[in-house]
């Protein structure tokens, strides 16, 4: 009988925990602090121009920015739902049965996939029925998940620390798309003209801008989390592909 192989230090499982522990949060540190360099030196380049009395009345870019960060947010949140869906199915070609409950591990990813690509292309577009989309689908799936999460803290469900991108995506990212999207500022966006919208220039560097500069920095990170993990779901479901090819 030939010897068993030692399993590898370097899987792929060990090289995803150690990205989630160490090399994703030194991106976002590194991304945080190229943004915030770059709107500190942005007064002395910008320090000759007087704020206008009726600058309130273009849209921030940092906000428009922000909205569409948001809406490629939501298109990676429907391709990381269509990796399992195709997980699923694909397992129930290959063994007859689902890999999970039907409902959960099929109907809703479906329904994910398909929410989440429209709101995408609404708020992109910066339709108004993109934006209340948005709102009614964030608010349904934040109970869902906050639900999920006292039911797991009530019973001790298990906490991995190399899977926090995970957690913040399920339960944190939502409350903050959420929140975005019922602020009045952004409300108002999505009723101007296109004309308008377009026509709009940057306002000098105040304190309003900075704030919204920096709603826009934390969609960009909350960008990066949610690629991060869509990138790692299709690289394990590509390394299973690879070791247990499908019959």
């Amino acid at each position: 009988m030939p010897p068993e192989a030692e399993p590898s230090a370097w899987d792929i499982l060990t090289l995803i925990a150690w990205w989630n522990l160490y090399g994703l949060p030194a991106l976002l540190i590194v991304v945080a602090l190229v943004v915030a360099i770059r709107q500190y030196n942005r007064p002395a380049a910008g320090s000759k121009q007087e704020p206008s009395d009726d600058s309130r009345a273009h849209p921030s870019r940092w906000r428009l920015k922000a909205i569409r960060t948001i809406a490629l947010i939501h298109l990676g949140l429907a391709v990381r739902a269509g990796i399992g869906l195709a997980q699923e199915l694909l397992t129930l070609r290959a063994q007859g049965i689902p890999q999970s409950f039907p409902v959960t591990g099929i109907v809703i990813p479906a329904v994910a996939v398909m929410a989440n690509l429209a709101i995408g292309h609404g708020l992109w577009r910066l339709r108004s029925w993109g934006r209340w989309a948005a709102i009614v689908w964030d608010a349904l799936v934040a109970i869902i998940t906050a639900l999920v999460t006292v039911w797991q803290w009530k019973y001790r469900a298990t906490v991995r620390l190399d899977q926090w991108p995970d957690y913040l995506v399920a339960d944190v990212l939502l409350w903050f798309l959420l929140v975005v999207m019922l602020l009045p500022g952004t409300g108002s966006l999505f009723k101007l003209r296109r004309d308008v919208l377009h026509a709009g220039k940057e306002a000098s560097p105040g304190p309003r801008q900075r704030r919204l500069s920096f709603l826009w920095l934390l969609a960009v990170l909350l960008l990066i989390i949610v690629s991060s993990t869509l990138l790692v779901d299709a690289a394990d479901w590509l390394v299973r592909l690879l070791n247990e090819p499908l019959e």
